[in-house]
């Protein structure tokens, strides 16, 4: 998510100010009844993307090879012009031993606890292969690194595992697993959903589907957080229970409206110059909500609508999904009714933190006591 100041210009969010951050595919096709896979897809490709595969292999982890290492850190003593070992420290570097290479990555906190990428993906393929509830037999898998291979994400497609939303599109089990070398994300694993109708990944959270965040600290056991993706199978069914209920559970435009304003577009009471003004000045909306991700919210709702959907809570989370999916993308922009082309994103800014931002607004959204209210 990009934010924006009082002149509606961009300002970067610190990756560690986001609280929830989910997984993202890009916008990749997936014909859930194709077992050969066209590679042709739109792929979503920034400056910041390292290696990018898409495959049917659940044992193929060959992109994340890249090998990282704990070393020791080193300080210039400005009088002596020495290096002095920096005691009680140690440094994440990339270790490249066939070309003998050893190329300083971050100082992470005293407590950090490297897991390279390698072995915990594998860990996951173990896991799942192992588990008698779960098919891998087909399954579409989407790898990605970014920035020099210290952040990895691999999608898991299990096309055997689907929901039917009463003909508004089939649900696909996914499970997303995030992991960094370089102290910037914390070990994440999501499962949800991946509807075919439109690509949208149906973020999910809560009790119905597992989701976890952990530091890399000394305590933190990957296998243990891995094993708990078993238990997503029989929640899965349960999430199509609650798509159909939200599918009968109409709304109106204006509720949506007032929803998007309230819940994701409202301003920060930090970004609005004077409370006085935003108290004296209530017909002013520009002063407490964000216009621009405004205007993008409602076109994704009249979009959906444009597909022949109702008007009712499954529609509207379609929509937030929608949105958060095509992060970076041409879907990313729009032509408004004055002929201008809205574009949401920053083109040069990090689009797979800026899909991940999105995602976690998405989580939060569908956690606010005003989306219960419309639930209810």
């Amino acid at each position: 998510m990009e934010n924006y100041d009082n002149q509606n210009n961009p300002v970067q969010t610190d990756i560690e100010d986001f609280t929830n951050p989910t997984p993202q595919h890009g916008t990749t096709e997936v014909d859930l009844h194709n077992d050969n896979q066209d590679s042709s897809q739109e792929i979503l490709r920034t400056d910041w993307d390292s290696q990018f595969r898409m495959h049917s292999d659940i044992n193929d982890h060959s992109i994340f090879e890249s090998k990282f290492s704990e070393g020791d850190v080193y300080s210039l003593n400005p009088y002596t012009q020495e290096y002095q070992k920096v005691e009680g420290r140690k440094g994440i570097f990339r270790d490249e031993e066939s070309e003998q290479k050893f190329s300083f990555v971050s100082l992470p906190s005293k407590d950090y606890k490297l897991v390279d990428h390698l072995p915990l993906f594998e860990e996951v393929t173990t896991q799942l292969v192992d588990c008698e509830d779960i098919s891998t037999a087909r399954v579409h898998i989407e790898d990605r690194t970014f920035e020099e291979d210290t952040k990895a994400i691999r999608t898991i497609h299990l096309l055997d595992h689907t929901v039917d939303i009463e003909g508004t599109g089939e649900l696909c089990m996914r499970i997303d697993v995030l992991n960094s070398t370089n102290s910037s994300w914390k070990f994440q694993v999501f499962t949800g959903a991946y509807r075919d109708y439109c690509r949208n990944s149906m973020v999910f959270g809560g009790e119905r589907q597992y989701y976890a965040m952990k530091k890399h600290t000394s305590g933190f056991d990957y296998k243990e957080e891995v094993s708990k993706i078993k238990n997503a199978v029989s929640n899965f069914a349960t999430q199509g229970d609650v798509f159909r209920t939200w599918l009968n559970t109409k709304v109106t435009d204006e509720q949506v409206i007032l929803f998007f304003k309230e819940v994701l577009c409202k301003k920060k009471l930090s970004d609005i110059q004077s409370l006085q003004t935003t108290i004296d000045a209530d017909e002013d909306i520009e002063k407490r909500y964000n216009q621009k991700e405004l205007g993008f919210l409602i076109h994704k709702w009249e979009e959906e609508l444009k597909t022949g959907m109702s008007r009712n809570l499954y529609t509207l989370y379609n929509a937030l999904t929608n949105w958060s999916t095509h992060a970076g993308t041409n879907l990313d922009s729009y032509e408004n009714e004055k002929g201008e082309v809205k574009t949401m994103h920053q083109k040069k800014g990090k689009m797979h933190e800026t899909r991940l931002r999105r995602e976690g607004r998405v989580l939060k959204a569908i956690a606010s006591p005003l989306f219960t209210e419309l639930a209810s």
